[in-house]
């Protein structure tokens, strides 16, 4: 059988009181503080992170708020320029249609001017080789 005795007992006792003591302020004490302290710099660095990363996202708005307003002005400036394109092509449009218009209208009046002329003379050809044809038919002047 175990032979428990009281003096062995009471001395495990103390030994593990004083072992208890010990680690206590030797070991566990220290690491609980230093683990108090990790932890606190730990929240301190999340919390930390978390302001970053709300600043970011506010940057990033910003940003992309300049951007859109960056591509309306962009696209004001194009449809600016694409209007004055379309009215200066609509300006040489017109005055090509007017040119050609104008050269139209003095060929005409020049093809009537040759044709006047061109009938004249074909009248006064006719007339001429109508007398010869009389001529050379009755074989008399006429």
């Amino acid at each position: 059988m175990i032979n428990f005795e009281p003096l062995t007992i009471l001395a495990h006792m103390g030994l593990f009181l004083v072992m208890v003591i010990f680690l206590n302020s030797m070991l566990f004490k220290p690491m609980l503080k230093i683990m108090e302290e990790r932890e606190k710099k730990i929240g301190g660095n999340k919390k930390l992170a978390e302001e970053s990363e709300c600043r970011a996202e506010e940057i990033i708005s910003e940003y992309e708020a300049k951007i859109a307003d960056a591509k309306k002005e962009a696209n004001k400036e194009r449809d600016k320029v694409r209007s004055a394109a379309e009215a200066e092509e609509d300006k040489m449009i017109k005055a090509a249609r007017e040119k050609a218009g104008d050269m139209i209208a003095d060929l005409r009046e020049k093809i009537s001017v040759e044709y006047k002329e061109a009938e004249g003379l074909l009248q006064a050809q006719s007339r001429e080789m109508g007398k010869e044809v009389a001529q050379k038919i009755l074989g008399r002047a006429v």
